[in-house]
């Protein structure tokens, strides 16, 4: 499976503005509804909260997964941001 399937260049920021994790995981969703795929932003962002509420998806080393199963979706979507001060 090739993940260049599921991203875009529209679907990539390499200067997120967030400060707080909130703010990022909005301008992930923001740019993952930039996707045909992504039929509601606004339950794709509560479906993410919710799941990063049960068990973070922070990896370490700077590094972070926010990701949902959720019916706001058509099917896999990736979108990839970057905050170069970083948001703990």
């Amino acid at each position: 499976m090739k993940l260049s399937k599921f991203c875009d260049e529209n679907l990539i920021a390499f200067d997120l503005r967030g400060k707080t994790k909130r703010e990022v995981m909005e301008e992930l969703v923001e740019l993952a509804g930039r996707s045909n795929m992504i039929k509601d932003r606004r339950e794709l962002l509560e479906d993410i909260l919710a799941r990063e509420e049960l068990v973070t998806t922070g990896g370490g080393y700077g590094v972070a997964f926010p990701h949902a199963k959720t019916g706001a979706a058509k099917g896999i979507v990736i979108a990839f941001g970057r905050s170069e001060k970083g948001v703990d």
